[in-house]
């Protein structure tokens, strides 16, 4: 059974939010895993970084991003010299939309995806370590505003994170890039999504994007989007200040009668219907 880290812990020792700590030597370490996100800058030595299910040796340079409740340890270490950065990503207010959609992003802050190992440049890692050394000297200072430059120093940090991506091969991964799809499908099903906007968005081919659906939900991608359009209108539906038109709009069906057909060619009654039925459970 692995080993629990808590946040909490930490921050009853530091009182902070976030939380920087050097560990001039790290040692071999069973399987763990924390409510927490942690980034782990390795600055000299070698080992082994394992989970569950992979190991991948480690090496001065690189940089571990951990997520939450991802079972991890180290093996085999060799004068390993770490700089651990952990936080909470509810007490950041990260003001980049254009992160969100951005695979090294989905692995610091959601769900699906196992730890990875990025390797900076050296001019990006000699930033990684000056904006380290600006969130050290802050929360030391904890003057006035403290809070907003740390997120705007992280902010910068996760950004050259992300712009190393380039050379990390390991962070790109299909299930990764689902759920990416996924989650911009949700976020966007009011607008009239086609596969063409998927393709050009997270630039893969159609091909790719039916392979990806067939493979993980055993469906089309057309399929899959009328599904997430249907779920959403029946909750929609118990709201009776929308009309049956109005709830088919939100869910992208510009017209009343195609909207009615694919609702009921997914659950077997038309939208009215289904909302009387609602009406009669109460």
């Amino acid at each position: 059974m692995s080993n629990f880290l808590s946040f909490e812990s930490f921050r009853k020792q530091t009182g902070q939010l976030v939380t920087v700590y050097s560990m001039e030597e790290q040692l071999d370490m069973e399987l763990h895993f924390h409510d927490y996100t942690e980034l782990v800058f390795i600055l000299s030595g070698k080992g082994i970084h394992f989970t569950k299910e992979d190991e991948h040796d480690i090496k001065a340079g690189q940089v571990l991003v951990i997520r939450p409740k991802e079972a991890h340890g180290f093996k085999q270490c060799n004068e390993l010299k770490l700089i651990n950065l952990i936080f909470r990503q509810k007490h950041l207010r990260l003001s980049n939309k254009d992160l969100h959609y951005d695979e090294v992003y989905q692995h610091v802050f959601d769900k699906g995806n196992s730890p990875v190992c990025l390797s900076p440049t050296k001019l990006e890692w000699n930033f990684l370590m000056h904006k380290l050394n600006e969130v050290k000297l802050e929360l030391s200072m904890n003057h006035l505003g403290y809070q907003s430059y740390l997120n705007a120093t992280l902010e910068q940090l996760l950004i050259i994170l992300l712009r190393s991506k380039a050379g990390s091969k390991q962070i790109y991964s299909k299930a990764s890039k689902l759920i990416l799809i996924e989650r911009y499908i949700h976020e966007h099903i009011a607008m009239s999504i086609r596969a063409s906007d998927i393709t050009r968005a997270f630039h893969i081919s159609n091909s790719t994007l039916q392979r990806l659906f067939l493979k993980d939900k055993g469906m089309r991608f057309t399929d899959y989007l009328n599904r997430v359009r249907v779920e959403y209108a029946k909750s929609l539906l118990k709201d009776h200040r929308f009309s049956i038109a109005e709830v088919g709009r939100k869910c992208s069906f510009l017209d009343s009668n195609y909207f009615s057909k694919v609702f009921k060619m997914y659950t077997g009654f038309s939208p009215t219907v289904w909302r009387r039925q609602l009406s009669l459970q109460k």
